[in-house]
């Protein structure tokens, strides 16, 4: 991980460069973003949240729930998965972050916004992740934001 990576959680599009981050900390689409404004290609506003944040997330979320979800030895449901995920807070650092991040978009905090997932996985052109994860369109305020990433990692 570069120097630069460790300060932050929230990757904003006009702080950072690819050549400075690393795929496993921002995802392929992630780091495909920054390639594309470091070359001057018009991209939309952005900003990318590190994979970190989602194991935290997904760990916090399991630790918790663990013992119901595999009650009686059985594979949770993807549903309960999902409900234990989406019940599951931010640490305030990152929020903060993410509500920097956002605010900086458009100057407030009711920018029209898309939460995309990125994939952390070793290119293959066997293994392909096209349309296998949700993409949330139209998200608007905070609120509205952290539910949307919580989907998305859910």
């Amino acid at each position: 991980m570069s120097k630069s990576e460790t300060k932050s959680s929230v990757y904003f599009w006009e702080d950072f460069s690819a050549k400075n981050l690393r795929e496993s900390s921002v995802g392929r689409k992630g780091l495909s973003l920054f390639k594309l404004k470091d070359m001057d290609i018009p991209v939309p506003e952005f900003f990318v949240i590190s994979s970190s944040v989602f194991k935290d997330i997904a760990f916090k979320s399991l630790n918790r729930d663990i013992d119901k979800l595999t009650k009686k030895g059985r594979n949770p449901e993807n549903d309960e998965i999902e409900k234990s995920i989406l019940k599951t807070d931010f640490k305030e650092e990152i929020l903060d972050q993410i509500q920097t991040a956002y605010t900086r978009i458009s100057g407030f905090t009711d920018a029209w916004v898309s939460v995309r997932s990125s994939v952390v996985f070793p290119a293959s052109p066997e293994v392909s992740f096209s349309g296998i994860f949700a993409t949330e369109l139209n998200v608007r305020h905070m609120r509205q934001l952290t539910d949307a990433i919580k989907h998305i990692y859910s």
